[in-house]
């Protein structure tokens, strides 16, 4: 089995993370640990696992920089005079959208540059399963 990166790994692929506490990446991770399927990825296993947390620690409303990234009931528009306010709907991602998803930041995107390097026959990204979800 696979094992993790470790702290030191990220903080040398993701700089710009510094004000993330080691605890908070550890769980990210762990998450990553349940999406990512190390035998399919081999070698790259490691890496986009850096680039998954990476990524989903910027889309992480306090604490990556993409602002309103899962916000839910974000004022869109809002009219004159008249009260005419329109709210956004909030996005939930499927497989269908992944790769749309990971186009949002720049370690996202280096993880679809791996992702790229498999063979396309292989699965990815594991699905949940009775022994996956036992561990949540």
């Amino acid at each position: 089995m696979s094992t993790l990166p470790t702290i030191d790994v990220y903080r040398a692929r993701v700089p710009a993370h510094t004000a993330i506490v080691d605890a908070t990446i550890q769980v990210f991770f762990a998450d990553a640990a349940l999406q990512l399927n190390p035998e399919a990825w081999g070698d790259l296993y490691q890496l986009a696992v850096v680039y998954w947390t990476a990524h989903t620690i910027e889309m992480t409303p306090g604490l990556g920089s993409v602002e309103h990234a899962f916000e839910t009931n974000q004022l869109v528009q809002q009219g004159d005079g008249k009260l005419n306010r329109q709210y956004a709907q909030p996005q939930f991602i499927d497989r269908n959208h992944v790769d749309e998803w990971m186009r949002r930041t720049v370690y996202g995107q280096a993880w679809l540059q791996l992702r790229a390097q498999l063979p396309d026959d292989l699965p990815f990204v594991v699905v949940p399963t009775e022994a996956t979800r036992a561990g949540l």
